[in-house]
């Protein structure tokens, strides 16, 4: 179950990192561009998962909390530079680890703070060329951004949140906004068929089944873990717009990758052995469970 997750996260991550380009390609707006994938990405979840429509004050807030990351991540990006917003909002695994230390009232391990370093530090290099204290607006909104995109991950491994349902919440803000946006502006926009096309690709498929696929892998692997898998995103959207517009990289970007690649693999293990341990424990419990139970019937059978 658990790998199958760990595939799901990073068919996610593939997914998102096609996101940039198709809103490259895109001539309307950010708001309207949010909106109108928010549409395709609605009929992709139910026409994929299916889901029975359900409410409950978690999955609401979560639905608000992606409507938050969506919206700051495209201001980010129009008020500073990639480099810089993408940095700032993968800061989200900070932000997860202090989640779960306030909600269980424990310190994190010391692994999953190296890792967080080892992480950060890749994405700092992989954007060293783009990284700019210019732009403060921006920069602030991308924290804001990383702030609730961690809340949304870790809100997300309760057991009574529904990732898929969150997500649909948050497509019908974003429509509600496209839509008043369209009342304030009193005219249409003018679309053409790459607008159309690259928002039916980027919200049916890179939207909306990735969001099915986060919900998958969400229901089994924690979420510090799924924020870390997710963080691939990263290096795959650039590499696809040096593929697509043979936009170079900066100096330090191998590094950059492979620290990035080293953290989510350590992680990776370190999981593995932690479960592991946690079976062989169960299986020690059980082994010891039955003894007893033997011990006990052996005993009244001698009475």
């Amino acid at each position: 179950m658990k790998h199958s997750g760990y595939l799901a996260l990073f068919g996610t991550a593939l997914l998102w990192s096609f996101t940039g380009v198709l809103v490259a390609s895109n001539h309307l707006s950010a708001v309207l561009v949010s909106a109108g994938n928010a549409l395709f990405a609605i009929i992709s979840c139910v026409l994929i998962a299916r889901p029975k429509l359900h409410f409950n004050p978690l999955i609401i807030a979560v639905g608000i909390a992606q409507f938050i990351v969506a919206i700051t991540f495209n201001a980010g990006n129009q008020l500073s530079t990639v480099g810089n917003v993408i940095v700032l909002q993968y800061c989200s695994m900070v932000f997860v680890i202090v989640y779960q230390s306030i909600d269980t009232r424990k310190l994190p391990p010391v692994k999953q703070v190296v890792f967080v370093t080892l992480a950060i530090l890749g994405m700092v290099l992989f954007f060293f060329d783009e990284l700019s204290p210019e732009g403060a607006l921006g920069n602030l909104c991308a924290i804001v951004s990383g702030i609730f995109f961690g809340l949304m991950f870790y809100l997300n491994s309760k057991p009574s949140s529904d990732a898929v349902i969150s997500y649909m919440i948050s497509c019908v803000i974003a429509m509600a906004v496209g839509a008043a946006s369209l009342v304030t502006a009193g005219e249409l926009p003018r679309l053409s068929f790459q607008d159309i096309a690259s928002m039916a690709v980027n919200g049916f498929i890179c939207q909306g089944i990735a969001s099915v696929l986060l919900a998958h892998g969400l229901k089994s692997v924690p979420p510090f873990s799924s924020n870390l898998i997710c963080m691939s995103e990263v290096i795959l959207a650039p590499l696809w717009a040096f593929i697509l517009f043979g936009q170079g990289f900066g100096r330090f970007a191998l590094i950059g990758a492979a620290l990035i690649v080293l953290s989510i693999v350590l992680n990776l293990h370190f999981e593995q052995q932690l479960s592991a341990a946690e079976e062989d424990a169960s299986l020690e419990g059980a082994e010891l469970e039955d003894t007893v139970l033997e011990g006990a019937g052996t005993y009244s059978a001698n009475e």
